[in-house]
């Protein structure tokens, strides 16, 4: 999941680069690799070198204040840093508007199965990344299976209840086989209470499972913690034991068993699908 985030906060830093407005600056990024970008209007010509991707983090994430920390913790280096910041201040306007709208300021929604007695097992979490406008730009599938095997499905949203797709290369339920694809959706309106989230998971494309959840936000406190574990019944690791309970039905019905394979890597890129149809929802 961690390269996924960086390469996103690269691309961006990239593209504010490449609408340098004066002089030019060329770029080394931590692989060694080095980008030149040439603005239309006179200026300094500058040199910037990353030697990390914590500083390209931390340029995206804090701007000025993120860039300086950088540069006193020698991970952002120049041979020539008077002409950078001069390149910089003629800049400053841009790259303000730039850097206070990234989206990677803020994760605005995690959702997610709690500890409880400091337990806990999360078959899916999800999470949402807005921009200041509280456009959805970045929906991110975290899937755990009982083996302890964790792989997150990313991908890039173009405005909210965008449909995401991806081919399934982690095994989940020993019950199906890593083949297929999942059409993912969480709607979740930056100015609505109501949160629904619908994977579907078809093979040859046909439907094999389809999972819903639907609920309605609402402030964490002690009192709505406990109302809501009493109200569903939680205890304790109940989604493990309720997986495994499951699984012995269907072991006993003789229902095909797939072994776990070898773990893919930690994460794969999600394709948008929301030009296709999205009625599939349970009727």
């Amino acid at each position: 999941m961690a390269g996924f985030i960086q390469r996103r906060k690269l691309d961006l830093l990239l593209a504010i680069f490449s609408n340098l407005q004066y002089g030019s600056l060329t770029v080394t990024l931590p692989d060694g690799s080095t980008r030149v970008f040439d603005g239309a209007r006179p200026g300094p010509s500058a040199d910037v070198q990353f030697h990390s991707m914590d500083a390209v983090a931390r340029l995206i994430s804090d701007g000025k204040m993120g860039f300086c920390e950088a540069v006193m913790d020698g991970e952002i280096d120049s041979s020539s840093m008077s002409c950078l910041i001069e390149l910089a201040v003629m800049h400053d306007e841009y790259l303000t508007k730039q850097m206070a709208a990234n989206v990677w300021r803020r994760i605005s929604l995690r959702l997610t199965f709690p500890r409880i007695l400091g337990v806990a097992f999360n078959p899916v979490s999800v999470y949402v990344l807005r921009d200041s406008a509280g456009v959805d730009r970045v929906y991110i599938y975290e899937v755990r299976n009982t083996f302890g095997d964790m792989h997150s499905y990313a991908g890039v949203a173009d405005g909210t209840d965008t449909v995401l797709e991806a081919t399934k290369i982690f095994h989940v339920s020993p019950f199906f086989p890593v083949a297929g694809e999942y059409r993912l959706r969480i709607s979740a309106d930056a100015h609505s209470d109501r949160v629904q989230v619908l994977m579907r998971y078809t093979v040859d494309g046909v439907a094999n499972l389809t999972a819903t959840l639907r609920g309605t936000r609402e402030s964490l406190t002690n009192l709505s913690v406990v109302r809501s574990l009493l109200a569903t019944r939680q205890w304790p690791l109940r989604p493990l034991v309720s997986i495994h309970v499951e699984a012995a039905r269907l072991w006993l019905k003789k229902v095909p068993f797939y072994s776990r394979p070898e773990p893919p890597q930690p994460w794969s890129r999600a394709r948008d699908g929301s030009r296709q149809s999205t009625t599939v929802g349970v009727k």
